[in-house]
């Protein structure tokens, strides 16, 4: 997965291939499930400036996804923080860009300082690369 920030938001546009179907071609939730907490774990990483852990995953798959040619896209963005929990909003949309999932990811997040010295994070410019 690659990701890209746009404001508050972090994107990524992902290629479903067949090898991820569940049932015939529409891709499996738990896929789309590690799709989402992935990109969560970025926006931790980039737009909150730490690392932090799954807490709770909420999800709501509203239509089927179809493992296809087009890419999909999932977007990321803040709905709160909680002292040191981040409630982050998730979305996943089709190569139709119809919205097929979405819900809530909860991280518990570590100071930068403990992220630094016990998770090995790098710092959030680490996130970053020159094409």
């Amino acid at each position: 997965m690659e990701f890209y920030e746009d404001g508050e938001e972090l994107i990524s546009n992902w290629q479903p291939q067949l090898k991820f179907a569940g049932y015939e071609n529409i891709l499996h939730g738990g896929i789309q499930s590690t799709l989402l907490d992935e990109i969560a774990s970025w926006f931790v990483f980039v737009k909150i400036g730490t690392a932090g852990v799954t807490q709770k995953i909420e999800l709501n798959f509203l239509r089927p996804v179809i493992c296809g040619n087009k890419k999909i896209k999932l977007t990321a963005s803040l709905n709160k923080m909680d002292e040191n929990v981040a409630d982050i909003k998730v979305k996943l949309f089709d190569q139709n860009e119809k919205l097929c999932c979405d819900g809530n990811i909860f991280y518990f997040t570590f100071t930068k300082e403990k992220a630094e010295r016990k998770l090995a994070y790098p710092g959030k410019d680490a996130f970053y690369f020159d094409d």
